[in-house]
Protein backbone atom coordinates (compact mmCIF):
# COMPACT_ATOMS: atom_id res chain seq x y z
CA UNK A 1 0.00 0.00 0.00
CA UNK A 2 1.29 3.26 -0.87
CA UNK A 3 0.31 6.43 -0.32
CA UNK A 4 2.78 8.94 -1.77
CA UNK A 5 -0.20 9.57 -3.88
CA UNK A 6 -3.76 9.45 -2.39
CA UNK A 7 -5.62 9.49 -6.00
CA UNK A 8 -3.95 6.78 -6.55
CA UNK A 9 -3.44 4.45 -3.40
CA UNK A 10 -5.66 1.63 -4.09
CA UNK A 11 -4.18 0.34 -7.09
CA UNK A 12 -0.96 -0.15 -4.84
CA UNK A 13 -2.64 -2.85 -3.61
CA UNK A 14 -2.31 -5.95 -3.96
CA UNK A 15 -5.20 -7.02 -6.68
CA UNK A 16 -6.07 -10.14 -4.59
CA UNK A 17 -7.10 -8.29 -1.26
CA UNK A 18 -10.48 -7.81 -0.95
CA UNK A 19 -12.23 -4.96 1.26
CA UNK A 20 -12.26 -6.94 4.54
CA UNK A 21 -8.47 -6.88 4.04
CA UNK A 22 -7.60 -2.84 3.89
CA UNK A 23 -9.15 0.16 5.38
CA UNK A 24 -10.53 3.13 3.91
CA UNK A 25 -11.16 6.59 4.84
CA UNK A 26 -14.62 7.57 4.49
CA UNK A 27 -16.63 11.15 5.30
CA UNK A 28 -19.26 11.59 7.70
CA UNK A 29 -22.23 12.83 5.74
CA UNK A 30 -20.65 13.33 2.34
CA UNK A 31 -21.99 15.77 1.07
CA UNK A 32 -22.17 18.26 3.79
CA UNK A 33 -19.61 20.43 2.68
CA UNK A 34 -20.98 23.71 1.47
CA UNK A 35 -24.56 25.83 2.38
CA UNK A 36 -25.98 25.59 -1.23
CA UNK A 37 -28.13 29.34 -2.11
CA UNK A 38 -31.01 27.42 -2.49
CA UNK A 39 -30.61 25.19 0.55
CA UNK A 40 -33.34 25.60 3.29
CA UNK A 41 -32.55 28.22 6.31
CA UNK A 42 -32.96 27.46 10.00
CA UNK A 43 -35.82 28.77 12.53
CA UNK A 44 -35.38 32.21 9.82
CA UNK A 45 -33.02 33.66 7.20
CA UNK A 46 -32.37 36.43 9.28
CA UNK A 47 -30.64 34.21 12.47
CA UNK A 48 -29.82 31.03 10.69
CA UNK A 49 -26.89 31.31 8.43
CA UNK A 50 -24.03 31.01 11.24
CA UNK A 51 -25.94 28.16 13.16
CA UNK A 52 -26.11 26.38 9.76
CA UNK A 53 -22.60 26.67 9.38
CA UNK A 54 -21.86 25.33 12.45
CA UNK A 55 -24.97 22.56 12.95
CA UNK A 56 -25.30 21.37 9.72
CA UNK A 57 -21.69 21.00 8.03
CA UNK A 58 -19.96 18.15 8.57
CA UNK A 59 -16.97 18.42 5.95
CA UNK A 60 -14.74 20.89 4.67
CA UNK A 61 -13.63 19.69 0.92
CA UNK A 62 -15.79 18.86 -2.28
CA UNK A 63 -16.39 15.32 -3.28
CA UNK A 64 -13.63 16.16 -5.68
CA UNK A 65 -11.28 16.94 -3.10
CA UNK A 66 -12.07 13.72 -1.02
CA UNK A 67 -11.53 12.00 -3.52
CA UNK A 68 -8.28 13.68 -4.04
CA UNK A 69 -7.34 12.77 -0.62
CA UNK A 70 -7.97 8.94 -0.67
CA UNK A 71 -11.79 8.91 0.64
CA UNK A 72 -12.93 5.67 -0.91
CA UNK A 73 -16.48 5.22 1.18
CA UNK A 74 -19.35 8.26 0.76
CA UNK A 75 -21.82 8.60 3.50
CA UNK A 76 -24.62 10.28 1.19
CA UNK A 77 -27.80 11.20 2.19
CA UNK A 78 -30.44 12.88 -0.11
CA UNK A 79 -33.28 14.73 0.29
CA UNK A 80 -36.53 15.19 -3.12
CA UNK A 81 -36.96 18.37 -3.39
CA UNK A 82 -38.87 20.67 -5.95
CA UNK A 83 -36.95 23.72 -6.64
CA UNK A 84 -38.20 26.62 -9.50
CA UNK A 85 -34.73 27.25 -10.44
CA UNK A 86 -34.79 23.32 -12.13
CA UNK A 87 -37.91 23.42 -12.83
CA UNK A 88 -38.93 19.87 -11.30
CA UNK A 89 -37.42 18.21 -8.38
CA UNK A 90 -34.20 17.49 -7.61
CA UNK A 91 -31.93 15.60 -5.21
CA UNK A 92 -29.73 17.16 -2.60
CA UNK A 93 -27.49 16.40 0.60
CA UNK A 94 -29.36 17.52 3.94
CA UNK A 95 -28.20 17.37 7.24
CA UNK A 96 -30.74 17.36 10.37
CA UNK A 97 -33.90 15.33 11.29
CA UNK A 98 -36.70 17.68 11.31
CA UNK A 99 -37.83 20.75 9.24
CA UNK A 100 -36.57 23.28 11.39
CA UNK A 101 -33.17 22.29 12.20
CA UNK A 102 -32.33 20.21 8.70
CA UNK A 103 -29.90 22.03 6.19
CA UNK A 104 -29.67 21.25 2.48
CA UNK A 105 -26.17 21.02 0.29
CA UNK A 106 -25.30 20.74 -3.19
CA UNK A 107 -26.92 18.50 -5.65
CA UNK A 108 -26.23 15.33 -5.92
CA UNK A 109 -25.59 15.12 -9.59
CA UNK A 110 -22.74 17.20 -8.91
CA UNK A 111 -21.18 14.81 -6.37
CA UNK A 112 -21.70 11.68 -8.76
CA UNK A 113 -20.30 14.08 -11.60
CA UNK A 114 -17.29 14.32 -9.78
CA UNK A 115 -16.65 10.96 -9.08
CA UNK A 116 -16.99 10.08 -12.52
CA UNK A 117 -14.56 12.40 -13.74
CA UNK A 118 -12.51 10.99 -11.03
CA UNK A 119 -12.74 7.12 -12.44
CA UNK A 120 -12.29 8.61 -15.91
CA UNK A 121 -8.46 9.88 -15.34
CA UNK A 122 -6.45 9.68 -12.28
CA UNK A 123 -8.36 7.04 -10.26
CA UNK A 124 -8.83 4.87 -13.24
CA UNK A 125 -7.97 1.88 -10.94
CA UNK A 126 -9.66 3.25 -7.93
CA UNK A 127 -12.82 1.82 -6.44
CA UNK A 128 -15.45 4.24 -4.82
CA UNK A 129 -18.66 2.90 -2.37
CA UNK A 130 -21.11 4.93 -2.46
CA UNK A 131 -23.85 3.82 0.67
CA UNK A 132 -26.60 5.80 0.48
CA UNK A 133 -29.08 5.97 3.76
CA UNK A 134 -31.18 8.42 5.62
CA UNK A 135 -33.52 9.13 2.99
CA UNK A 136 -35.41 12.21 3.98
CA UNK A 137 -39.29 11.24 3.35
CA UNK A 138 -41.21 14.13 4.25
CA UNK A 139 -44.24 12.16 3.84
CA UNK A 140 -42.95 11.80 -0.15
CA UNK A 141 -43.49 8.41 -1.16
CA UNK A 142 -42.37 8.88 -4.42
CA UNK A 143 -38.69 9.22 -3.43
CA UNK A 144 -38.00 5.62 -4.11
CA UNK A 145 -39.13 6.18 -7.78
CA UNK A 146 -37.65 9.55 -8.01
CA UNK A 147 -34.38 8.23 -6.78
CA UNK A 148 -34.86 4.85 -9.20
CA UNK A 149 -35.44 6.88 -12.09
CA UNK A 150 -32.41 9.70 -11.95
CA UNK A 151 -30.00 7.06 -11.01
CA UNK A 152 -31.54 4.91 -13.94
CA UNK A 153 -31.49 8.09 -16.51
CA UNK A 154 -27.91 9.31 -15.04
CA UNK A 155 -24.79 8.66 -17.50
CA UNK A 156 -23.06 7.12 -14.33
CA UNK A 157 -24.53 3.94 -13.94
CA UNK A 158 -23.39 2.58 -17.73
CA UNK A 159 -19.73 2.46 -17.21
CA UNK A 160 -18.62 3.13 -14.11
CA UNK A 161 -21.05 0.86 -11.96
CA UNK A 162 -20.28 -2.45 -10.56
CA UNK A 163 -22.50 -4.60 -12.69
CA UNK A 164 -24.48 -7.74 -11.61
CA UNK A 165 -22.07 -9.73 -14.67
CA UNK A 166 -19.22 -8.90 -12.56
CA UNK A 167 -20.93 -9.57 -8.80
CA UNK A 168 -21.83 -13.18 -9.87
CA UNK A 169 -24.01 -13.40 -6.89
CA UNK A 170 -21.24 -13.01 -4.82
CA UNK A 171 -20.78 -10.68 -1.13
CA UNK A 172 -18.99 -7.63 -1.85
CA UNK A 173 -16.70 -8.42 0.90
CA UNK A 174 -15.45 -11.64 -1.18
CA UNK A 175 -15.03 -10.02 -4.40
CA UNK A 176 -11.08 -9.00 -4.92
CA UNK A 177 -10.21 -5.81 -5.34
CA UNK A 178 -9.03 -6.32 -8.95
CA UNK A 179 -12.25 -6.68 -10.16
CA UNK A 180 -13.73 -3.60 -8.28
CA UNK A 181 -11.25 -1.19 -9.52
CA UNK A 182 -12.84 1.71 -11.62
CA UNK A 183 -15.57 1.21 -10.56
CA UNK A 184 -18.58 3.13 -8.07
CA UNK A 185 -20.28 0.64 -5.83
CA UNK A 186 -23.71 1.97 -5.06
CA UNK A 187 -25.18 0.13 -1.89
CA UNK A 188 -29.09 1.23 0.15
CA UNK A 189 -29.60 0.85 3.41
CA UNK A 190 -32.50 -1.18 3.16
CA UNK A 191 -32.57 -1.36 6.82
CA UNK A 192 -34.84 1.74 7.38
CA UNK A 193 -38.21 1.25 7.59
CA UNK A 194 -39.84 4.26 5.42
CA UNK A 195 -37.75 3.41 2.00
CA UNK A 196 -38.75 0.66 0.06
CA UNK A 197 -36.18 -0.93 -1.69
CA UNK A 198 -38.25 -2.69 -3.47
CA UNK A 199 -39.46 -0.46 -5.56
CA UNK A 200 -35.59 0.30 -6.78
CA UNK A 201 -35.42 -1.38 -9.85
CA UNK A 202 -32.03 -0.34 -10.93
CA UNK A 203 -29.93 -3.29 -11.55
CA UNK A 204 -26.57 -2.18 -10.40
CA UNK A 205 -27.58 -0.55 -6.94
CA UNK A 206 -27.53 -3.34 -4.08
CA UNK A 207 -28.82 -3.84 -1.19
CA UNK A 208 -26.49 -3.41 2.05
CA UNK A 209 -28.69 -6.86 3.85
CA UNK A 210 -27.63 -8.90 0.79
CA UNK A 211 -24.85 -7.94 -0.33
CA UNK A 212 -22.44 -6.20 2.01
CA UNK A 213 -21.44 -7.46 5.65
CA UNK A 214 -21.00 -4.25 7.61
CA UNK A 215 -20.69 -3.52 11.04
CA UNK A 216 -21.75 0.01 11.32
CA UNK A 217 -23.36 1.34 14.31
CA UNK A 218 -22.15 5.19 15.35
CA UNK A 219 -21.38 5.82 19.55
CA UNK A 220 -24.67 7.99 19.58
CA UNK A 221 -22.50 9.78 22.29
CA UNK A 222 -21.68 13.54 22.89
CA UNK A 223 -18.20 12.98 24.83
CA UNK A 224 -14.84 12.22 23.19
CA UNK A 225 -14.05 9.88 26.12
CA UNK A 226 -18.08 8.34 25.81
CA UNK A 227 -17.36 7.74 22.06
CA UNK A 228 -14.50 6.24 22.21
CA UNK A 229 -15.46 3.40 24.86
CA UNK A 230 -18.49 2.91 22.94
CA UNK A 231 -16.43 2.02 19.49
CA UNK A 232 -13.77 -0.25 21.42
CA UNK A 233 -16.33 -2.10 22.60
CA UNK A 234 -17.87 -2.45 19.47
CA UNK A 235 -14.91 -3.43 17.72
CA UNK A 236 -13.58 -5.78 20.33
CA UNK A 237 -16.44 -7.76 20.07
CA UNK A 238 -16.46 -8.10 16.51
CA UNK A 239 -15.88 -12.17 15.07
CA UNK A 240 -16.86 -12.68 12.19
CA UNK A 241 -14.34 -13.29 9.26
CA UNK A 242 -16.34 -11.51 6.59
CA UNK A 243 -18.11 -8.36 7.97
CA UNK A 244 -16.60 -4.91 7.50
CA UNK A 245 -16.21 -2.77 10.67
CA UNK A 246 -16.54 0.99 10.60
CA UNK A 247 -14.65 3.23 12.91
CA UNK A 248 -17.08 6.23 13.41
CA UNK A 249 -14.77 8.64 15.17
CA UNK A 250 -17.35 10.92 15.22
CA UNK A 251 -19.42 12.55 18.21
CA UNK A 252 -23.58 13.37 18.36
CA UNK A 253 -24.73 17.00 19.20
CA UNK A 254 -25.40 17.62 22.62
CA UNK A 255 -28.29 20.17 21.43
CA UNK A 256 -26.56 22.88 22.47
CA UNK A 257 -27.31 26.16 20.37
CA UNK A 258 -23.37 26.46 20.68
CA UNK A 259 -21.98 22.91 20.00
CA UNK A 260 -19.80 23.89 16.47
CA UNK A 261 -19.24 20.12 14.14
CA UNK A 262 -16.05 21.84 13.20
CA UNK A 263 -14.93 23.04 16.94
CA UNK A 264 -15.36 19.52 17.51
CA UNK A 265 -14.24 17.61 15.07
CA UNK A 266 -10.74 19.56 15.51
CA UNK A 267 -11.12 18.36 19.36
CA UNK A 268 -11.11 14.60 18.64
CA UNK A 269 -9.42 13.96 15.26
CA UNK A 270 -6.22 14.76 16.85
CA UNK A 271 -6.88 11.69 19.18
CA UNK A 272 -7.14 9.69 16.08
CA UNK A 273 -3.93 10.63 14.03
CA UNK A 274 -1.91 11.01 17.12
CA UNK A 275 -3.43 8.31 19.03
CA UNK A 276 -2.41 7.86 22.78
CA UNK A 277 -1.44 3.66 23.78
CA UNK A 278 -4.91 2.80 25.09
CA UNK A 279 -6.74 3.83 21.42
CA UNK A 280 -3.53 2.56 19.10
CA UNK A 281 -4.09 -0.99 21.04
CA UNK A 282 -7.68 -0.95 20.68
CA UNK A 283 -8.79 0.36 17.68
CA UNK A 284 -5.64 0.82 15.22
CA UNK A 285 -4.75 -2.82 15.81
CA UNK A 286 -5.94 -6.02 15.08
CA UNK A 287 -8.54 -6.95 17.98
CA UNK A 288 -8.56 -10.80 19.31
CA UNK A 289 -10.53 -12.49 16.43
CA UNK A 290 -7.73 -10.73 13.99
CA UNK A 291 -9.89 -8.15 12.19
CA UNK A 292 -8.85 -4.56 11.45
CA UNK A 293 -10.87 -1.75 11.20
CA UNK A 294 -11.71 -1.47 7.68
CA UNK A 295 -13.47 2.29 6.93
CA UNK A 296 -12.52 5.15 8.86
CA UNK A 297 -15.28 7.56 9.36
CA UNK A 298 -14.61 10.69 10.20
CA UNK A 299 -16.19 14.54 10.19
CA UNK A 300 -13.86 17.10 8.22
CA UNK A 301 -11.72 14.20 6.90
CA UNK A 302 -7.96 15.30 5.51
CA UNK A 303 -5.18 13.73 4.40
CA UNK A 304 -4.42 12.43 7.44
CA UNK A 305 -7.11 9.91 7.72
CA UNK A 306 -5.15 8.27 4.79
CA UNK A 307 -2.02 8.12 6.77
CA UNK A 308 -4.20 6.34 9.87
CA UNK A 309 -5.70 3.82 6.91
CA UNK A 310 -2.04 3.04 6.06
CA UNK A 311 -1.08 2.20 9.76
CA UNK A 312 -4.23 0.07 10.19
CA UNK A 313 -3.06 -1.75 7.19
CA UNK A 314 0.09 -2.46 8.39
CA UNK A 315 -1.14 -3.58 11.81
CA UNK A 316 -1.71 -7.13 10.54
CA UNK A 317 0.77 -9.51 11.75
Amino acid sequence: MDISNPSKWMSTVNGNLTLKDICMPASHDSGMYALDIDGKMIISPFIAFPLETRLGLTQSKSIKEQLRLGVRYFDFRVERLWELTAFGHVLRFYHGESWFKKVNSVKLDQALEDIKKFLQNEGQDETVVIMYSHFYMNKDKGTELFFDDYINKKEYGKNYQLSRDVVNGRKLNTIPLKELRGKIVSIIDDGEKEFSYKKIKNNNVYRRSEFFSLYDNYANKTTFEKMRADQIAKFSELESPEELFCLNWTLTNNGSMTWDNKSEADRINPQIIQPDEFTNKNLLQPNSHGNIVNILSVDYVDSWALEVCEKIFYSKK
